[in-house]
């Protein structure tokens, strides 16, 4: 911990709030500014930390110290194409489930502003028309512009739902349930 940290110095700010996103869920943190008059901190990662959110970067111009009034800045198209992939993984779930069986089961999943990855359980490889009709399902899922709504409800009420969870994972007393129209209705750790 230090009172102050200058021009070219990385280091870690904590506000009292903050709009940024933290990595969750599979989902990179967000990246942007934070600014006090003509001092620049580069955001380069949000991670969070017990209630904390965690502001990792480079002090590109100026200084600060502890109490200083600060401004933050998503860098918001970074954020959009985090969002868009993020909404990919729910729909790639929905439709594997959907045609392959309700024993699939997300795994692991890495949402990034340019791509996004999604392991997931199944006995054997997939072959070649079960990738197309996958793809297929998600795309119309796309083109469809599904409504997306996002309730947070106590885990017994978020169970009820019918939700899609993996409960391997924890959930803390409160859990966010994203539905996709019927496409999609699943517990989610990301934004």
């Amino acid at each position: 911990r230090t009172k102050k940290i200058s021009i070219g110095e990385n280091g870690a700010l904590v506000t009292l709030a903050t709009p940024f996103y933290a990595e969750s869920g599979g989902q990179l943190g967000d990246t942007g500014y934070i600014r006090n008059g003509s001092s620049v901190f580069q955001v380069v990662d949000t991670q969070k930390e017990n209630d904390n959110h965690i502001h990792f970067g480079l002090v590109l111009s100026g200084s600060f110290s502890e109490k200083d009034k600060v401004s933050l800045e998503i860098d918001n198209a970074r954020r959009n194409n985090l969002s868009m992939h993020h909404s990919g993984t729910h729909l790639l779930n929905g439709a594997l489930r959907k045609i392959l069986g309700n024993h699939v089961m997300q795994k692991a999943s890495l949402v990034a502003p340019d791509y996004l990855r999604f392991d997931f359980s199944h006995p054997k490889s997939l072959d070649e028309n079960e990738i197309i009709c996958i793809e297929e399902t998600v795309n119309n899922s796309i083109k469809s512009s599904l409504q997306v709504n996002t309730e947070i409800l106590p885990l017994d009420e978020a169970k009820k739902t019918n939700a899609v969870a993996a409960f391997d994972e924890k959930y803390g007393d409160r859990v966010r349930v994203v539905e996709m129209g019927s496409d999609s209705t699943e517990f989610c750790g990301g934004v």
